[in-house]
């Protein structure tokens, strides 16, 4: 009987750590576009609703964008009385390309 044995050195878990934050990296920088590109697009009566959106991380390339202003959720979509003036879904979608685009050259090398 013949047999061939065939082994990695390959360390996993540090391919799968480097992978993490360097996606981590990806989504926090795309984070930082949207809040930058949602400040550009709201409205500017006072300029207090564009001063107050914030990135925040949840988790691990989990990020949020968004505003703690009361009102920030009424401009963006509107109410009965007041029509729609979208600043942060535009500047996701703007971006969205962007992070599917970095995130796939991050996973293909």
């Amino acid at each position: 009987m013949i047999t061939a044995r065939l082994t990695s050195n390959i360390n996993f878990q540090q391919i799968e750590k480097e992978i993490k934050q360097k996606t981590d990296k990806v989504m926090k920088i795309n984070a930082e576009k949207v809040k930058e590109k949602a400040k550009k697009l709201a409205p500017k009566k006072s300029g207090k609703l564009a001063g107050s959106i914030e990135v925040q991380r949840l988790a691990q390339s989990n990020y949020s964008v968004g505003s703690d202003l009361d009102y920030a959720g009424f401009v963006e979509f509107g109410t009965r009385k007041m029509r729609a003036r979208p600043y942060l879904y535009p500047a996701f979608l703007e971006e969205t390309r962007g992070i599917i685009n970095e995130l796939n050259e991050l996973i293909t090398g």
